[in-house]
């Protein structure tokens, strides 16, 4: 029995829910359904029927729900956690990886569908798709979060190291803002004209030669 089969099958016995009823909650025909409880799970399905799946079994998160897909077409080991510390070093599961990878993907459709509006669409559509978007950019950035987490070695690790580079950046800012006004105020400079050249406009203005004793240099 595959591993998905095995979270549904429990929630079908304990619920009393038919096959073909299950099948119409999560969205999808009783042909699928039935497929993965007699052949298993062949490949990866569509990232919303297994949220579809998580969200009709209480107590099962897609993480979970995920994880025992990609144990069914090979993917990770079921007796190994997501995550799993080992000799001092976090271990990502592939499961992990397959998740922030489809979110990504979700996210660029759904900013897709945000930016594919024309004139004819009623304002709800596009606040639905606007809410879709920013629902699944949360569910991303949190999964990387996660990732970088358990790359860092836990969350601590983590935040010294987005410490380490903010204070970069922002040394590198400073730098970048001294250098710009050095290099406005060289500008100015370069920009003001002497008390000789503001004399020669004047006499050019006047049609003269500006004198070079001043103007009591004559006396």
């Amino acid at each position: 029995m595959s591993e998905l089969w095995k979270i549904i099958q429990t929630h079908l016995d304990q619920t009393g829910v038919r096959e073909a009823e299950f099948a119409r909650r999560i969205g999808t025909s009783p042909t699928t359904v039935n497929s993965w409880k007699n052949r298993g799970v062949r490949s990866l399905p569509e990232r919303r029927l297994l949220e579809a799946v998580a969200n009709e079994i209480p107590g099962v998160s897609y993480r979970q729900v995920l994880a025992a897909v990609l144990s069914d077409i090979g993917y990770a080991d079921p007796s190994v956690a997501i995550g799993r510390r080992h000799h001092g070093a976090w271990e990502l599961g592939p499961e992990l990886m397959v998740q922030l990878a489809m979110e990504a993907k979700g996210v660029e459709s759904a900013a897709w569908d945000a930016t594919s509006f024309s004139e004819d669409n009623e304002i709800e559509d596009v606040i639905h798709a606007a809410e879709e978007l920013a629902r699944i950019g949360e569910e991303l950035a949190s999964t990387a979060q996660t990732v970088a987490e358990l790359g860092m070695g836990g969350a601590s690790a983590l935040q010294t190291a987005v410490h380490h580079e903010r204070e970069k950046r922002k040394a590198a800012r400073s730098a970048a803002r001294d250098m710009g006004r050095r290099l406005a105020t060289a500008a100015r400079k370069s920009a003001t004209p002497t008390k000789g050249e503001l004399e020669k406009q004047a006499a050019d203005s006047r049609g003269e030669e500006p004198d070079p004793d001043g103007p009591e240099g004559g006396a």
